[in-house]
């Protein structure tokens, strides 16, 4: 009998923790937690990376913030509009202010139209999270190149 008990009691503790599981999942992923920030930074940066790579200049300026002046074409290619980003690696990157903050070391590569040569630049952005808006793009700042 008892044997049965301690067998039933096993079985809801895991089921419990089965049907929680999304529910912590969504928490995570809502940027409640510091990890769930973390996480869904790397999303954003994704995603912005890929609208670079495919030139599609109007959603990587929804990652800009709504009252900064930041565009992000111009800051990215140098304010040359006959060139383009062809290559966008990110070095490193470092959460500050219990990951609200986080700033980004990347190194792209730039393509101009017309001599068609490809030249390396650094950059830093720095990036910043609310639960409304989520991941943003506060600063851009070129390093060299």
């Amino acid at each position: 009998m008892k044997f049965k008990i301690t067998l039933l009691v096993c079985l809801s503790i895991f089921l419990s923790g089965c049907i929680f599981a999304p529910i912590l999942s969504s928490i995570n992923e809502s940027g409640v937690t510091e990890k769930g920030r973390q996480f869904s930074f790397n999303q954003s940066v994704k995603e912005f990376n890929s609208a670079l790579f495919w030139q599609n200049y109007p959603k990587a300026q929804r990652f800009a913030l709504t009252d900064s002046d930041l565009d992000i074409k111009t800051s990215l290619t140098g304010g040359d509009k006959n060139a383009r980003v062809v290559e966008v690696k990110v070095e490193d990157v470092n959460f500050i202010e219990d990951s609200y903050t986080a700033e980004v070391s990347l190194a792209l590569r730039i393509q101009e139209y017309e001599t068609m040569i490809v030249a390396p630049k650094s950059q830093k952005q720095t990036w910043v999270y609310s639960l409304e808006d989520g991941w943003k793009i506060k600063t851009l700042s070129a390093l060299q190149g």
